[in-house]
């Protein structure tokens, strides 16, 4: 994550810099940076372009003549991003189906934004943009309580207005997700790009904690969309469907082809996959509890302590000694816990 917010600041800090002094040097500069940071350099150049267009017309002739690809460059970036996906198809990750659900559930109930957007996501597998705008992206329940109607989607030629299809949601209902995706996008109505900017890098932070596992190779929150397929493939075999896994990967995602399947097929999912972070907590007779591990908060909130209680409770409940020692292995953070009486919960 932090090297993702760190490429972002640099990427900034080169094109201020070309725009500035507007010299081929400059440009030069910033082309070598971003074939050396991106696997997929074109588009960074088109998002350079289009800006230049919007700022420093009178650069944007010398901005194209510099920030373009030869063949032989884009063979070579070709080839690596080829490399890349073959890496990341060496080894398979494998989650455990309830797992999943619990996390979609607990996020989705959870009062925190970036929680939200992780079970949306999980939950739909639409793209970030498709999540956040109503102009893009509109949902609407449908006859079916499992399904949701998606209307309008990123990524295509026409715009993606003509684009329309039935949407399974996991866990939620139709309507609990209608409902939450609505909730979601007013709380970030007049957020400046700085401030979704910001909540991205706690988005991406919360991500790497629920599925450490799958973050040997990808980093991001793209893993909650390859989770999603992930399900889907999974419920389809289930459904005895004789459909290939990149098909389900193209329609359950609403891909244009099935090209882009192999960077969905790293993640698996079935009823006897691992979990994510969990703590083993032994009780008075040497049994031992495993209990999934809550993100460490270092702030005082209502959220914080009502997670708390709800801890306690599980821990009296199964006999385990309520110690802190215990609610920090769980997650909780020594501050955290430092103003907390724990007496109060053993009533």
């Amino acid at each position: 994550m932090m090297r993702v917010h760190q490429q972002t600041t640099t990427k900034k800090r080169k094109i201020a810099y070309a725009f500035e002094t507007g010299e081929k040097a400059g440009f030069e500069d910033l082309k070598k940076w971003i074939d050396n940071n991106y696997k997929r350099p074109a588009p960074v150049y088109s998002e350079v372009r289009k800006r230049c267009q919007n700022e420093k017309p009178s650069l944007l002739e010398l901005c194209k003549s510099v920030l373009k690809q030869t063949i032989e460059e884009r063979k070579a970036s070709d080839d690596l991003a080829q490399e890349r996906v073959e890496l990341r198809n060496d080894q398979v990750t494998t989650f455990a189906c309830e797992y999943i659900m619990i996390r979609i559930r607990m996020c989705f109930e959870s009062t925190d934004a970036a929680d939200n957007y992780i079970a949306l996501q999980l939950a739909s597998g639409l793209r970030q943009c498709e999540i956040f705008r109503d102009d893009l992206c509109e949902i609407r329940e449908s006859a079916i309580p499992t399904h949701v109607v998606q209307f309008g989607q990123a990524k295509q030629r026409d715009g993606g207005q003509s684009f329309c299809m039935m949407k399974h949601i996991w866990e939620l209902t139709g309507n609990e997700f209608v409902v939450g995706l609505a909730r979601f996008r007013n709380q970030f109505k007049g957020h400046s790009t700085r401030e979704i900017s910001l909540w991205n890098q706690k988005l991406s932070r919360l991500t790497r904690f629920y599925f450490p596992l799958a973050f040997e190779g990808p980093s991001g929150t793209h893993i909650n969309r390859t989770i999603y397929a992930a399900l889907e493939r999974h419920k389809d075999k289930n459904d005895g469907s004789t459909h290939s896994d990149p098909r389900v990967v193209q329609t359950c995602l609403g891909h244009t082809s099935m090209t882009t399947a192999p960077h969905y097929l790293h993640i698996n999912v079935d009823e006897d996959g691992s979990w994510g972070p969990v703590a083993i907590i032994h009780d008075d007779k040497g049994n031992r509890h495993q209990f999934l591990q809550v993100p460490r908060r270092y702030e005082q909130s209502e959220e914080v302590a009502a997670e708390l209680a709800e801890v306690c409770q599980c821990l009296i409940s199964r006999g385990c000694e309520l110690s802190k020692d215990n609610l920090h292995q769980i997650g909780f953070s020594w501050d955290t816990l430092a103003h907390s009486d724990l007496r109060h919960f053993m009533k």
